[in-house]
């Protein structure tokens, strides 16, 4: 991907999800990752915090030894954390002060700011552990994934960078929206220089020998013939999607397999056979999906070793050759209007 120049001016933005609070420690491979996207991209990192009255978690009665306003323990938080990064090549940091205590309302700040300037990408580490708990409350990251317009390129605690990503795992259910989040991932893989693997699991058949009973009483179960069927059909999909990529000038492969575990660990597993740099995912959380934490993007970014890339809702693009260009993005107002569907305490 040709350079803009060295200017600041009309250069596309990735915005760092910052949590100061953190340990800097934390975000080392994450900016290892940002810096391998920004020169592929050739783009700049902003880094972004939000700070909330529950940033510090501390009650409002409690007598400190010192007075300082809130913005200005913020901002020595702020300074402390950023003094232990290498920020060379790195914009300044943007601070946003919000009163509410809710995770909902800093995600989707983050969000909206991503989506005002434009920018290509959201980044961030999460720090959400492997559990599985259908009613169990978000927290920052799965807030951002709910809400966020802009593609979330995430890295948990176990995830390693991929400074030059070789080849990605593009997971696809071979949908109209997944369809167009592809298209939205090709400017991005042709600037990596990467193959692109569509992966695509065969499910078993949703229904049971009980179901069979009791329309065909006697016959037994025999699913093999529907999941040959299923297999062959998707298989087709699937060559005629990489016929799609190598005419776009890019090397597609694919793997359509049946089920061995979860989509999620499929995937996981067809990434490390294949050494890819990224898992890539279309991601369809909304304002119910958020308490039930069962979807594939959720359960790959929890237990990827590799960064892993979300699309959120992806809207109609057309493929740029030269330069990855942000989505169409919808007026402000109406995100605005949706947010009370997503806060969450």
């Amino acid at each position: 991907m040709t350079s803009k120049g060295l200017g600041v001016q009309g250069r596309k933005k990735i915005i760092w999800a910052v949590d100061a609070t953190q340990s800097p420690k934390d975000s080392k491979n994450l900016m290892v990752e940002m810096r391998a996207w920004a020169a592929a991209l050739d783009c700049e990192i902003q880094p972004v915090t939000v700070f909330s009255n529950r940033t510090f978690n501390m009650p409002i009665e409690l007598g400190l030894p010192w007075r300082r306003t809130f913005k200005e323990v913020a901002q020595k938080t702020m300074d402390r954390f950023f003094s232990r990064i290498d920020m060379r090549g790195v914009l300044p940091p943007h601070e946003i002060f919000i009163s509410a205590a809710s995770t909902g309302r800093m995600a989707f700040e983050v969000a909206k700011y991503a989506q005002r300037q434009k920018a290509l990408l959201i980044c961030a580490n999460t720090h959400e552990q492997k559990t599985w708990n259908p009613f169990r409350l978000g927290g920052f990251v799965e807030n951002l994934v709910a809400v966020a317009q802009t593609p979330v390129l995430m890295l948990n605690q176990k995830s390693k960078p991929s400074p030059r990503i070789h080849s990605l795992v593009y997971v696809t259910d071979f949908g109209k929206d997944s369809k167009t989040a592809l298209k939205l991932l090709e400017p991005w893989a042709e600037a990596f220089g990467a193959k692109v693997r569509l992966f695509n699991q065969v499910e078993s058949p949703a229904f049971t020998s009980g179901d069979i009973n009791t329309y065909f009483p006697g016959q037994a179960l025999d699913t093999e013939p529907i999941l040959k069927s299923v297999e062959k059909s998707r298989k087709k999909i699937a060559a005629e999607w990489v016929s799609q990529l190598k005419k776009d000038g890019l090397v597609g492969l694919s793997t359509v397999a049946r089920r061995k575990k979860s989509i999620a660990l499929d995937a996981i597993d067809c990434a490390q056979k294949s050494k890819a740099g990224l898992i890539a995912v279309t991601s369809t959380s909304g304002p119910i999906s958020r308490f039930v934490m069962g979807s594939v993007a959720h359960d790959i970014l929890l237990q990827a070793k590799c960064p892993v890339l979300i699309f959120h809702n992806p809207k109609k693009a057309r493929r740029k050759r030269v330069t990855v260009e942000a989505r169409a993005l919808p007026p402000m107002s109406s995100i605005d209007q949706s947010l009370e569907h997503y806060e969450m305490d």
